[in-house]
C-alpha cells in the first residue's frame, strides 16, 4: 500500500486472499535548502512484509516505479525484498509498466528480475499504453520463464482471446523508430517539466507535494483544503480513507497543464476566503485556519 487498484480485484477473481504491506512515508526534504520531498521517503518495513506472509501465501506483486506514490524501489531494497521470496519460496509479479518513465533525478530503475535467481520466480509485466501513451490499444506483455507464462497462454484465450493484430504491428515498429529517434528522452524530459510545473503551482498555495522519482502521478497533502474545492475545475483521486492525500496526473497537455496551474490557483482564492472566514472572530486577519476555531 498504497497500489493500483486492480490488484486486489485480479486477485478475488482468481479466487485468492490478499495480504497487505504498507509503505511509511519518512520526509527527506529540507526546505532550507530547496530540496523538495520525494517518493524516496516512501519506506518498506521489511518485517512487516515477513509478518504478512502466511503458510498458504504463494505470490508477491511488485509494482517499481510505483501507482500512485511514483517511487522506485532501490537496489536494498530488491535485495531485501528477493530474500523474502527466496526464505518462503514465493513467486513474483512485477509490474514494471512504468520503467520507461523514470525521471532524471528520480533512477536508477532496477528490474527485479534481473536480481540473481529471481528471473525463474518472476512474471515481468510491462504496457505499451505507458510506455507510449496509448492507454487505448490496451496491449502489453510478459517476460518470465516458459513454466510460468503457458499458464498465462491458457488464461488468454478464455479472457481476451486476441489482441488487434495491426496495432500489434503498430507497437512494433514504434519500438524500432523509438530506439534511434530520441523518443523516450523527449518524453521524460516533457514529464518532468509537467511534473515540475505542477508541483510549484500546488506547492505555492500550501498543498505540499512529493515529487515522484518515476510514472505520472504526483501526490499532494489536500488535509487543509475547505469543502468548496469542489466548485473549482480541479480534481484529485483519494489514497485512501485514512490519509488527506489526492493523486493528479501530469501526463497531460501543455494547454490542459496551464488549465490545470489556473485552477489550483482559484482553489487558493477559495482556500484563503475559508481560513479567513474560519477566523472572523479574530483580532487580526490570518491566512492559515485558526487554531481556536
Amino acid at each position: 500500500e498504497p497500489f493500483y487498484d486492480s490488484y486486489p480485484a485480479s486477485v478475488t477473481l482468481a479466487g485468492g486472499d490478499c495480504s497487505f504491506v504498507p509503505l511509511r512515508y519518512v520526509p527527506d526534504g529540507d526546505s532550507a535548502k530547496g530540496l523538495a520531498n520525494t517518493s524516496r521517503g516512501w519506506t518498506l518495513d521489511v518485517a512487516a512484509l515477513e509478518a504478512a506472509i502466511k503458510p498458504s501465501t504463494k505470490l508477491l506483486v511488485l509494482n517499481s516505479p510505483l501507482n500512485p506514490t511514483g517511487k522506485i524501489f532501490s537496489r536494498a531494497e530488491l535485495d531485501a525484498i528477493a530474500a523474502v521470496v527466496v526464505k518462503h519460496n514465493l513467486y513474483v509479479i512485477a509490474d514494471e509498466v512504468y520503467d520507461s518513465l523514470v525521471y532524471a533525478d528520480g533512477g536508477p530503475m532496477t528490474s527485479f528480475a534481473s536480481l540473481p535467481g529471481m528471473f525463474d520466480r518472476t512474471i515481468t509485466v510491462g504496457s505499451v499504453g505507458k510506455t507510449f501513451s496509448v492507454t487505448g490499444w490496451k496491449i502489453g506483455w510478459a517476460l518470465g520463464p516458459a513454466r510460468l507464462l503457458s499458464a498465462m497462454w491458457l488464461v488468454t484465450q478464455f479472457v481476451n482471446f486476441c489482441t488487434t493484430t495491426p496495432l500489434q504491428e503498430a507497437l512494433a515498429e514504434m519500438f524500432e523508430r523509438a530506439a534511434t529517434n530520441g523518443y523516450f528522452e523527449r518524453n521524460i524530459s516533457d514529464l518532468m517539466t509537467k511534473r515540475d510545473r505542477l508541483a510549484t503551482a500546488l506547492d505555492s498555495v500550501g498543498l505540499a507535494t512529493i515529487r515522484p522519482q518515476g510514472a505520472y502521478f504526483l501526490l499532494a497533502d489536500t488535509s487543509m483544503l475547505p469543502q468548496r474545492l469542489n466548485e473549482t475545475r480541479v480534481e484529485g483521486v483519494p489514497r485512501g480513507a485514512s490519509n488527506a492525500c489526492a493523486s493528479a496526473s501530469v501526463a497531460v497537455s501543455r494547454s490542459v497543464a496551464r488549465t490545470s496551474v489556473k485552477s489550483v490557483r482559484k482553489a487558493e482564492m477559495y482556500t484563503r476566503a475559508w481560513t479567513l472566514a474560519a477566523c472572523r472572530g479574530c483580532a487580526t486577519e490570518s491566512t492559515t485556519p485558526c487554531t481556536l476555531r
